[in-house]
């Protein structure tokens, strides 16, 4: 497991995600119950366009490469589709103006929470954004810590957590 901590330049949101996610490269069902495929991606919630079909498998028809698809998907293939993913929770995110202010460390805790929880489930947490807001980062972080979120997903919970009130990443982000 990859440790960050504060001596490291900076951690990007694509290394933080496939450290929570893991890579799996055959389609599999996560804990949620939903097929999910290479670093969490959800594909029976949100299903992959024609262009990201066409991104994975250049050259084929999207009925082809929906077909190569249930057959797995390397590093590299997974890899492109979280960066699509993350494009578009930028994309989603880039009018929230509560984000505008935001250190590095703690736009990806929140970036890391809208790609697992969705857009719509990030912005269910009204008192956690009305603490950043008001830059209270300690409260902000305790939201974290007293939602149902906090307790199904874990020792990634923890760590945003710990993010959200420090501005630093925990030297150990499996512990």
């Amino acid at each position: 497991m990859k440790k960050f901590n504060e001596q490291e330049k900076q951690i990007t949101l694509l290394e933080y995600i496939q450290h929570w996610e893991g890579f799996r490269s055959k389609p599999y069902r996560c804990p949620a119950g939903k097929l999910t495929i290479g670093y969490g991606r959800n594909i029976e919630d949100r299903l992959l366009s024609a262009s990201e079909y066409r991104m994975l498998y250049p050259g084929f028809t999207v009925s082809a490469a929906m077909k190569l698809l249930l057959t797995g998907i390397d590093e590299k293939q997974a890899t492109l589709l979280l960066k699509h993913d993350l494009d578009a929770i930028r994309f989603q995110m880039r009018n929230e103006k509560w984000t505008k202010d935001l250190s590095h460390n703690r736009e990806i805790v929140i970036h890391d929470m809208c790609y697992n929880l969705g857009y719509n489930g990030l912005l269910g947490f009204k008192k956690m954004i009305k603490a950043i807001k008001e830059c209270d980062y300690e409260k902000a972080s305790n939201e974290i810590r007293s939602s149902r979120y906090y307790d199904q997903v874990g020792k990634r919970a923890k760590a945003n957590c710990y993010v959200m009130r420090l501005d630093t990443f925990p030297a150990n982000l499996g512990v």
